[in-house]
């Protein structure tokens, strides 16, 4: 490889692409020296590079053709008049522009039109990705946005994709339906198609037409703006003379803030195919997906995907437990449901989506309980003593009095997800003078009735990870307050609580496996042989067996 001429190699890198001239560098010094050499980058920088503005470069120039690519591909650079920006593609070095509001055709006066430029409040200086402007549509009759770019500026032989920049007011009127109709490319060889740019699909009120699949809708960036894809267009060494339009029309409007129209050359996979790839995945790949380039990151931010990744069967929650106004994507809403639990109407029971697989999981509060075949006594939870409150919590925990032990609840078959593997466990604390959990044994029980999963559990101990991992857990039974009896030692098959970082207790009732249908899925837990005392119940938690692994190792972690 060493001993290849330094002009071959030259030809050779200069005839791929920048990422792989990247890439080169990293398989010996002599392709280093090749790929790093100004011959190979002068042939991915643009010969049409145009004039930019003062100051955009540095007034020391870069020192290699590589380094101004890098430059120019980092961040946008803006040109003379500050109203078009252009930024090179890393990948193939190709020229996209970001043409700014003000550079835009608005009619700004036209019937009872009230359209204004406004100076953004959040603009920062040093923030070249903003212009200092955006348009602001407060109420129009027409909606009418066109702008225009010369063909001789863009990359040759190069298919881009136009993008509309923008944000609704919170006060917004008239963008659900009718649909706006967007047109991009050379005179005669347009492309149209229609767009909704409020919201996503499937957030639409009740009295708008339901879109159909060629309805083009937008998805959040990372800097909180909205884009939506106007069309696409090739541009070919012939248009040397031509210009590219693009013109966004609708009608009667309101609410819409405009920061400009962006061209950017398309991935070499058409986006329809990796947003059915990544649809197929899960959540959790679909979030590594934004990861991979800027193509992924747009198909695994759309809302088509995050539809398919949501429950299709999202269950009514409480007043108050979704903002007025709702997430602006699909992805924002599961965001929010897999952040934090959400409680359900009667405020007994809540829940949360499972962040790697989306499966619905649920916590049944002390309310939901029934002990001794009555309702459960309950106290503060702000009483109960070491508690210390952690997230959205339940106010209430249900303290059970002398006597035998039994306690029950159930939920819907319906509500979980379908195909999906449950963990039960119930999350308590022994209070000062508990009595009784040593011996005989509990047993626990969770499923369908007629095929539960049944295991004994001692409540009176804990276990914890051993010093080595190859050592067994170690368990511990702590004394009663009452009486003091020689105590039974447990078999393998008994199941002990593990210490939560909050100084609760969790026990692991048993799995369940979801096939889906209709009907109640039971869970117990009871022994009544021998009255028992200073039991404090929390509640029953129910989650995905992916996910209960993930929170055994936090747990784990958390105790060494």
């Amino acid at each position: 490889m060493e001993r290849l001429p330094e002009e071959l190699l030259v030809r050779v890198v200069s005839l791929t692409s920048p990422l792989d001239a990247c890439r080169a560098a990293a398989v010996s010094r002599a392709f280093r020296a090749a790929a790093d050499s100004d011959a190979v980058w002068s042939f991915f920088l643009p010969r049409n590079l145009p004039r930019f503005a003062k100051g955009e470069l540095p007034r020391t120039q870069p020192s290699s053709k590589k380094e101004l690519f890098r430059r120019l591909s980092d961040q946008p650079a803006l040109l003379p008049h500050k109203l078009v920006s252009m930024q090179l593609d890393k990948a193939t070095g190709a020229q996209c522009f970001t043409i700014s509001a003000r550079a835009l055709l608005i009619p700004r006066c036209k019937g009872s039109h009230r359209v204004s430029l406004c100076a953004l409040s959040n603009c920062s200086k040093q923030d070249k990705r903003f212009f200092s402007e955006d348009a602001r549509f407060y109420r129009i009759n027409e909606l009418e946005i066109r702008g225009k770019i010369q063909t001789k500026m863009l990359s040759q032989s190069t298919t881009y994709a136009v993008y509309l920049v923008f944000k609704l007011a919170y006060v917004y009127n008239e963008f659900d339906f009718p649909y706006e109709v967007a047109s991009v490319g050379v005179a005669g060889r347009e492309s149209t198609r229609q767009v909704c740019v409020q919201g996503c699909r499937g957030s639409l009120s009740c009295d708008a037409n339901p879109p159909r699949e060629e309805v083009h809708f937008p998805h959040e960036k990372d800097d909180g703006w909205m884009e939506v894809e106007l069309g696409e267009f090739r541009n070919e060494e012939c248009d040397g003379g031509d210009e590219v339009s693009i013109s966004f029309m609708g009608e009667s409007k309101s609410g819409l803030t405009v920061l400009g129209i962006e061209l950017r050359t398309t991935p070499l996979l058409p986006e329809d195919l990796l947003v059915h790839v990544i649809s197929l995945t899960s959540p959790a790949d679909a979030f590594r997906a934004t990861a991979v380039s800027r193509a992924f990151h747009a198909a695994a931010d759309s809302d088509t995907v995050w539809s398919r990744l949501l429950p299709r069967d999202l269950l009514q929650f409480a007043r108050r437990e979704i903002p007025r106004k709702p997430p602006s994507t699909k992805k924002g809403m599961f965001r929010r449901l897999s952040g934090e639990p959400a409680l359900l109407p009667a405020k007994y029971v809540r829940m949360q989506l499972d962040k790697a697989t989306g499966a619905k999981c649920f916590t049944l509060s002390a309310s939901a309980l029934q002990a001794n075949d009555s309702h459960t006594p309950l106290i503060r939870v702000g009483t109960v003593p070491g508690y210390s409150k952690r997230g959205k919590r339940f106010s209430e925990a249900g303290e059970l009095g002398y006597g035998i032990l039994k306690i029950r609840a159930k939920i819907q078959k319906n509500m979980l997800s379908q195909n999906t593997t449950y963990v039960a466990y119930m999350v308590l604390k022994l209070g000062p003078r508990f009595h009784g959990f040593d011996f005989p044994f509990q047993e626990a029980s969770f499923g369908v009735a007629g095929s539960e999963s049944v295991r004994k559990v001692c409540l009176q101990g804990y276990v914890e990870d051993a010093d080595k991992a190859d050592d067994p857990p170690r368990k511990h039974i702590m004394p009663s307050y009452y009486l003091n009896r020689d105590a039974v030692p447990p078999g393998d098959d008994v199941v002990f609580p593990r210490k939560t970082a909050d100084d609760w207790m969790e026990v692991e009732f048993g799995e369940f496996h979801n096939k889906g249908g209709d009907g109640d899925v039971s869970i117990s837990l009871t022994e009544t042989t021998e009255p028992k005392s200073g039991l404090i119940v929390w509640g029953i938690v129910i989650r995905s067996k992916q996910t209960n692994q993930k929170k055994k190792k936090e747990v784990s972690k958390k105790g060494k």
